[in-house]
């Protein structure tokens, strides 16, 4: 996608922020290119939030910088900034109209009435909105509400697009419909966005680039396909979906499985010591007669637990080796807990990881 007219680059260089003894944000160095969608994910307390409201002017880093397309932004104020920002309880004004509310940055900033009375129609045109205007945010549902905060914050052309949660007080079928409605707005507008987000699957299909977070520091980066399908660290493999991992002992270019005693070629992992050999749960297959040999390794497990999830079934199985991890198989299969089964898991598709964080 081509970046928009208005669209600027962001970038974080060494920045550090702490609230008393907590690091909240520890040498954090983030770039983000003009045009480009942006999610940061990771659990409360990462410092997903803490770079929006650096980005926005809301605070300023301890040290470091945050640029606004080379430009320094520390110590200019939010409405000096030109950034747009959504945050999830919507912050309207409930004794405004739809057209006041989405007008509001405009009459702060000096814009004629007739130019503004433009701006406001496109506004509510682009998130369908057309002819609630007149309404007051009590007579919206939450994804109208929304769509308002949306209009809000794209209406006076913003460099930056920051997102906060959006969806997250929506239930899932609205939000998948926004999902949808805010990357067609990316598609439409080019604007540069950040953002943020527990939801693993709404960053997945959003994002052009997702950055995942985890104690003040980006633990991996990259298109959501090669984070989820190549995962740096076992973090990142749990915080982004299910899968099934095995103990194992990596010395130069092959890795032992010590409890099946077999060893298998790896070259070029640059690890050694204790792995783990992973698989996403849709890589996981149930050994039949007609397995290929030496690059699949088939392994008895047991079911624990059994979840129809409509196209398929989610199953929570416990390996031969003591191994617990979570598999898919098809949408009619009858398991049940307590099954014996033989997994057949490609050598090839496994992505090799440190045991721990210390072994990275």
């Amino acid at each position: 996608m081509k970046a928009g007219h208005f669209a600027k680059s962001i970038r974080l260089e060494n920045v550090r922020k702490s609230y008393g003894s907590q690091i909240v944000l520890d040498d954090l160095n983030l770039h983000v290119e003009p045009g480009e969608f942006v999610s940061m994910l990771g659990p409360s307390g990462s410092g997903k939030t803490t770079v929006l409201n650096l980005v926005a002017g809301f605070d300023d880093p301890d040290a470091g910088s945050v640029l606004l397309d080379g430009g320094n932004m520390t110590g200019i104020a939010p409405e000096h900034r030109n950034i747009g920002v959504v945050f999830q309880n919507y912050s309207l004004f409930p004794h405004m109209s739809v057209a006041e509310n989405i007008e509001f940055p405009l009459r702060m900033r000096g814009v004629s009435k007739a130019e503004r009375r433009e701006a406001v129609g496109k506004a509510l045109s682009l998130v369908a909105l057309d002819g609630f205007g007149d309404r007051k945010p009590e007579q919206l549902s939450g994804g109208q509400q929304q769509r308002v905060a949306i209009a809000r914050a794209v209406v006076f052309n913003p460099d930056v697009l920051l997102m906060d949660e959006p969806l997250g007080a929506l239930d899932r079928r609205l939000r998948g419909d926004l999902q949808l409605e805010i990357k067609t707005l990316h598609e439409e507008l080019g604007v540069t966005i950040i953002y943020v987000t527990h939801d693993q699957e709404e960053a997945l299909s959003m994002s052009d680039r997702v950055v995942v977070f985890n104690k003040g520091r980006v633990e991996q980066e990259g298109k959501p396909r090669e984070v989820y399908r190549r995962p740096a660290t076992l973090f990142v493999a749990d915080f982004l979906g299910d899968s099934l991992s095995i103990s194992a002992m990596a010395s130069g270019d092959s890795v032992t499985l010590r409890e099946l005693n077999t060893e298998v070629a790896s070259s070029g992992h640059g690890l050694q010591g204790p792995v783990r050999l992973l698989w996403r749960s849709d890589q996981v297959s149930l050994a039949g007669a007609n397995d290929p040999g030496d690059r699949i390794l088939t392994m008895p497990a047991t079911v624990e637990t059994v979840a129809y999830a409509g196209t398929i079934t989610r199953m929570r199985v416990k390996t031969s080796t003591g191994d617990i991890g979570v598999i898919e198989a098809a949408e009619d299969s009858e398991f049940a807990a307590g099954d014996a089964i033989v997994l057949a898991l490609d050598l090839d598709k496994a992505s090799l990881l440190p045991a721990d964080e210390d072994n990275r």
